[in-house]
């Protein structure tokens, strides 16, 4: 028996079936490997949320500092009072964590670069002064706002240097602790929610918050808890960012101003 050869048309349908399966799949593939990157990505808050809370138990209920004003570790920079500041909360940490690993997100393309930014000083961060064997991984950052005592005195104007106490908190499930970041800073604040800047590659980007899963943020909170938001429900109804109700004009008026890739 003779058997019968495909035809180009024939075979051109196929292909174009075959083509057509694909592009309705890509996007699923595609939605599926970001949940699973943002899963763990909330995992590993979750970790340094648990590392951090066995911090305030060791601590006398006293949070990390963001930058720890320590001499032998001196960040030299622009911003020369930056003093000691490549000593920071994530290494402060590094002996209630599993592994350096938790502090990296998969989602974040930034977490082994410097992110420079044209104007908003370079690579002047946490990171910028250690040994690239030594850097940790550039994915998370402290809330500014309201965790940036270990500042030393004359950058942000502060009489003193301390770490924040829990005590200084009235509601620690409601207050972020944490954020995702794309620049190599150890505290990022909601100022950055209004401003754009440019990086090197020329792309126009906000100035430091990383909104990579699928239109939202994964934050910690100061009881340790992490979840999933979007940006603006972090400044209204009810501002996040500090512990202060007087603070929420300024952050009504940040959400009337996101930048566009937070909206």
């Amino acid at each position: 028996m003779r058997l019968r050869a495909f035809t180009l048309i024939e075979l051109l349908v196929v292909l174009a079936i075959i083509a057509l399966i694909a592009a309705l799949l890509f996007p699923v593939i595609s939605n599926a490997r970001e949940a699973g990157r943002k899963t763990r990505c909330l995992s590993n808050l979750r970790q340094i949320g648990m590392a951090i809370q066995m911090y305030l138990s060791d601590y006398d209920e006293t949070f990390p500092m963001n930058r720890f004003p320590d001499a032998r570790h001196p960040l030299s920079h622009e911003w020369g009072a930056l003093q000691g500041s490549s000593y920071n909360w994530k290494r402060a940490l590094l002996p209630y964590l599993k592994s350096v690993q938790v502090l990296e997100c998969p989602s974040n393309s930034y977490r082994w670069s410097s992110a420079f930014i044209e104007n908003f000083g370079g690579e002047a961060g946490d990171e910028s002064n250690w040994a690239w064997s030594l850097k940790l991984p550039i994915s998370y950052a402290y809330n500014g706002s309201f965790f940036h005592e270990g500042i030393p005195i004359r950058v942000l104007g502060e009489s003193y240097q301390r770490a924040r106490f829990l005590a200084e908190i009235p509601e620690p499930s409601w207050l972020i602790l944490l954020t995702e970041t794309r620049v190599n800073y150890p505290d990022l604040g909601g100022w950055t929610l209004t401003q754009e800047l440019v990086l090197r590659s020329g792309v126009v980007s906000g100035k430091g918050l990383l909104q990579s899963h699928r239109g939202g943020v994964n934050w910690v909170f100061c009881d340790g808890s992490a979840k999933w938001l979007k940006v603006g429900a972090t400044c209204v109804p009810r501002q996040r960012w500090t512990p202060y109700e007087r603070d929420q004009t300024l952050y009504d008026e940040r959400a009337r101003n996101l930048v566009e890739e937070y909206r």
